[in-house]
């Protein structure tokens, strides 16, 4: 990823422009506020729990 662009910039930004696909930002070491994500994002703590991984994507990528 270019310096200036993090994942939560990077969520940003696919929802600008793709807001059809999801996103998951996972990190241990930032918590973004509410409005910090896109509608289509979601945002999961490290360590990440591998039922609330699988949960979030069959919630949000599931097919429609």
């Amino acid at each position: 990823m270019p310096r200036d662009m993090d994942g939560v910039a990077l969520a940003k930004y696919v929802g600008e422009h793709w807001p059809h696909i999801f996103v998951v930002v996972a990190s241990g070491a930032i918590k973004p506020a509410p409005d910090d994500l896109p509608d289509t994002a979601r945002f999961l703590s490290k360590p990440l729990d591998q039922r609330l991984v699988l949960e979030t994507l069959r919630e949000h990528c599931a097919v429609k």
